[in-house]
């Protein structure tokens, strides 16, 4: 997004773009934070995106932290449809979260209730997100395969979520 590299542009309008997200909760030591991982690549090697982030909160728990590495891939994709306002092409999201997955696909289109949990990134993903120019493409993948398979033995995509999982508890 940055300079003269393109390359999430390039993936999107190509298709090979994927997405992939973790958040994460550890209740007995950190109660009142949360945090998610995401990681963007492309399939055919243009490039990759990587990061993890820290969310202090009351609210926080396992279900906002998967939302909130959801929220960073909406805004990712964001810029890369500001860099190109006419990019057409596909992002395909993948989470191991089912519920955080099905929100966010049927967010409705202009308004998200006060009560409704974790409004607040929510409504950021529907205010800022809903027009983009490309298609989003929800999928879910089986969280914690490394628990049962080694590492090296594990699908291209399960092992970044495995990544995404690793980052989102380290950060």
């Amino acid at each position: 997004l940055i300079g003269e590299d393109h390359w999430l542009e390039e993936a999107i309008a190509a298709g090979t773009c994927v997405a992939v997200t973790d958040g994460s909760y550890i209740r007995e030591y950190f109660p009142d934070l949360c945090s998610a991982a995401f990681i963007l690549e492309c399939t055919e090697g243009r490039g990759r995106i990587i990061g993890e982030f820290p969310e202090q909160s009351s609210v926080a728990g396992a279900y906002r932290g998967e939302l909130m590495g959801l929220m960073a891939i909406h805004l990712l994709a964001l810029a890369a449809n500001k860099v190109n306002p006419n990019l057409a092409g596909l992002l395909k999201i993948y989470s191991d979260c089912l519920g955080a997955l099905k929100k966010v696909s049927d967010l409705p289109p202009n308004r998200i209730p006060s009560r409704c949990r974790h409004s607040d990134i929510l409504k950021n993903i529907m205010v800022n997100c809903s027009e983009l120019s490309f298609s989003l493409t929800y999928l879910h993948v089986r969280a914690h395969q490394d628990d049962s398979t080694t590492y090296h033995s594990l699908l291209w995509l399960s092992q970044l979520n495995c990544i995404a999982d690793i980052r989102a508890k380290g950060v």
